[in-house]
């Protein structure tokens, strides 16, 4: 295994951790309850949802079907903790804003956003050159206005 398959190991590892013991401290810090003994805000499911989702996708490359899948899943889970008065919509919304910035910049330490595999620095054969395309008119006009 190389060093950046270590990193992305141990990013693996380490961000659904992170995202749950932080919640756990700002559900200290704001202390809103549901009953007695449950504390609210920011949602620990939600945000345990969107950081293994989260890393699902990262693990797939970030793949357009593994990030529709990571966003499908965490919606209905955060969705579903509404709908059974578990949590309240902001608690789900404070959730999802603070793991999904601990997702991205877990994905920055793990080396930033896979590239294509196609492309030079994707690890794959390099990608074919494509000249770019410059916006020209089609037919030169002269001053009469006549092409």
């Amino acid at each position: 295994m190389g060093l950046s398959s270590w990193r992305m190991a141990l990013v693996v590892l380490l961000c659904p951790l992170f995202s749950i013991m932080i919640t756990e401290v700002l559900k200290r810090l704001y202390n809103r309850h549901n009953g007695p003994d449950f504390p609210l805000y920011p949602s620990g499911h939600t945000a345990s949802i969107i950081s293994v989702t989260g890393m699902v996708a990262l693990v797939a490359g970030y793949r357009l079907w593994a990030l529709a899948v990571a966003i499908a899943v965490s919606l209905l889970g955060a969705l579903g903790l509404i709908a059974f008065g578990y949590h309240y919509f902001t608690d789900t919304v404070g959730a999802a804003l603070l793991t999904t910035a601990l997702v991205c910049l877990a994905t920055r330490f793990a080396g930033g956003m896979p590239t294509d595999r196609g492309s030079p620095r994707g690890g794959g054969a390099s990608a074919p050159h494509r000249p770019r395309r410059r916006n020209r008119p089609c037919a030169q006009v002269n001053d009469d206005g006549i092409p």
